[in-house]
């Protein structure tokens, strides 16, 4: 397909450069006009609609800025590229924000243009191919309102699916969703139109529930994506596969997520030890359920909050008995136990020896 450009410069030398450059070098676009003022520039946009146009900012009568505001208010399909001097770059922030979609910087070099082109078509390709889908799939607003019922209701079992990394069941719902979707026998452009609504929806309630950005999807790169596709069968294995995406980027997110959480349970451990500790106690502090917090505190240390409490304690109280002449009683006190009678116990437990035992053999006064 074959994309129409315009090229608006009040200096002759620089159309012609700037025209040489496209003919020779972007084969999908096609000059099919020049204007030196801005007001040239708009009566060209009306005749001739063009997909593209490079527009000079510093012109006479109408200039660039004036030019773009009008163009992309009257004709918003048409992708304006401004070009500025590095001393007018103020100007080009002000043409991107009356509609311009990008900018190039004087002297412009070719394989800039090249490159700012390339996009432009895709992003061209994109949108129509989008807007033709959209017409194609959304032309009954009941049987929309149906599909988008069945597919929706069910989001929350996905979303489970996905967050607990269940790769084969995961499979086996597609194939069962697609399944009564075909059972319905809608076309295949509408499926794709429900099912890619679906996943960009499903990544945003991802992102939510975890409060950072996991993973994102975008309607109109999915579309595009899957344009090739032809079957049911291949359709089903690309969600599939998109699908398993995000299940890692879940599982790594939630890893991620979970190791920061234990760190700071520890951390809290540490610097409380001291005091009357308890699970609900340090659940409440990371802002985690006290039994999720109990099972992953297991999974990530190895030990249960009780064995890991009860080892800093003694830690702790290891060194004050090597080190301080306080009595057993303070230094039970000091270490978070306030009967001395049970941290005896639970040191010698532990060690062998009671605290005084240990202290005769290891003080260090």
């Amino acid at each position: 397909m074959m994309y129409k450009a315009l090229v608006v410069d009040d200096e002759q030398l620089e159309r012609r450069v700037m025209k040489k450059i496209i003919t020779d070098e972007v084969q999908e676009v096609r000059l099919v006009g020049e204007a030196e003022n801005g007001n040239e520039a708009l009566i060209v946009a009306e005749a001739e609609r063009p997909d593209i146009i490079l527009m000079d900012i510093k012109m006479p009568k109408v200039d660039g800025l004036e030019a773009t505001k009008e163009i992309a208010k009257l004709y918003p399909s048409i992708k304006i590229i401004i070009i500025t001097a590095y001393n007018e770059f103020d100007y080009a922030q002000r043409a991107l924000k009356y509609g311009a979609v990008d900018y190039l910087l004087k002297p412009v070099k070719p394989e800039k243009i090249i490159e700012v082109l390339d996009e432009l078509i895709t992003k061209i390709e994109e949108e129509r191919l989008y807007n033709q889908l959209v017409k194609q799939g959304h032309d009954n607003l009941e049987e929309s309102a149906q599909f988008h019922q069945k597919v929706f209701a069910k989001e929350k079992k996905l979303y489970e699916l996905v967050k607990e990394g269940e790769v084969k069941e995961i499979g086996s719902f597609v194939d069962q969703l697609l399944d009564e979707i075909q059972q319905d026998d809608y076309e295949l452009v509408k499926v794709k139109i429900r099912i890619i609504e679906f996943l960009v929806s499903l990544s945003r309630t991802i992102n939510q529930e975890a409060e950072i950005e996991i993973c994102h999807f975008y309607f109109e790169e999915l579309i595009s994506e899957s344009a090739e596709i032809n079957s049911m069968n291949q359709f089903a294995s690309w969600v599939k596969n998109k699908l398993k995406i995000v299940v890692d980027k879940v599982t790594k997110a939630y890893d991620e997520i979970e190791d920061d959480i234990i760190k700071q349970a520890t951390n809290y451990i540490n610097r409380n030890y001291d005091q009357d500790l308890t699970l609900e106690r340090v659940a409440k502090a990371v802002h985690l359920n006290p039994s999720y917090l109990s099972h992953t505190f297991k999974e990530e240390t190895g030990s249960n909050f009780t064995d890991y409490l009860t080892k800093i304690r003694l830690k702790k109280a290891q060194e004050l008995l090597k080190t301080s002449k306080s009595k057993i009683t303070e230094i039970a006190h000091q270490v978070g136990y306030q009967n001395s009678n049970y941290f005896s116990q639970v040191f010698k437990k532990e060690f062998g020896l009671t605290p005084t035992q240990y202290r005769k053999e290891k003080r260090n006064f």
